[in-house]
């Protein structure tokens, strides 16, 4: 899969990852997420694949709005994905490497920053 194809399959992964019905179903978050995966949340806080699919068994729903998504082949089987997310007023930056295993595309690495105050949303 090149180009075209693999952003849009890569950005229907991200989005898929902050839907209600994938953040809650334990066994599809273990498929997408690597065993090795880790988070640098908005927060500032480091989480790994266990600590993220406890957090989303407990989370309240949020709808999540994407916009300015980019994509960047770093090698054959690794993409590096950014863009913005709005949830709740608050605009941050997301950035994403996903790796392809045995055909299947893993989020290995998530970073979320807040967007500076001037972008935020009311």
């Amino acid at each position: 899969m090149e180009g075209i194809a693999l952003f849009e399959k890569l950005k229907s992964l991200e989005i898929e990852l902050s839907t209600q019905s994938t953040r809650k179903n334990k066994e599809r978050i273990s498929t997408l997420l690597a065993d090795d995966f880790c988070e640098f949340g908005k927060s500032g806080r480091i989480f790994d694949k266990a600590s993220i699919i406890q957090l989303l068994k407990d989370e309240t729903p949020n709808d999540i709005q994407f916009s300015n998504f980019k994509f960047k082949q770093l090698s054959e089987s690794v993409v590096l994905l950014t863009y913005q997310a709005f949830a709740q007023g608050i605009c941050s930056n997301g950035s994403s490497i996903w790796y392809c295993d045995d055909g299947l595309w893993k989020l290995t690495h998530h970073q979320g920053t807040c967007c500076p105050q001037d972008e935020q949303v009311d």
